[in-house]
């Protein structure tokens, strides 16, 4: 490949070059999935109350916690010791 002939290289680091601004595509507008969900201006500020009052709220957890059925899980490994799951499930 070498090295860049010095018109590039002028190019590069040349004070007078100035990026252009890509023209913006329009795209086709879609409809809302969410219609009850406010549309803000500026999403980089605070939001009014009544923007969050859509969304579902969750505790955050004081401990670790587990959607595993460990019974369920004991029995299966039980039920499953002269193979592996493979072999129950034919898989």
């Amino acid at each position: 490949m070498g090295l860049p002939s010095w018109n590039r290289v002028w190019f590069w680091i040349s004070p007078f070059f100035v990026p252009v601004k890509p023209k913006l595509i329009e795209c086709e507008k879609k409809e809302r999935k969410h219609k009850d969900i406010l549309i803000v201006e500026d999403y980089s500020g605070k939001f009014p109350d009544e923007f969050w009052k859509k969304f579902p709220y969750r505790e955050i957890p004081s401990g670790p916690e587990s959607c595993v059925n460990h019974a369920a899980l004991k029995n299966l490994i039980k039920g499953n010791e002269g193979g592996g799951l493979h072999q129950r499930w034919g898989s």
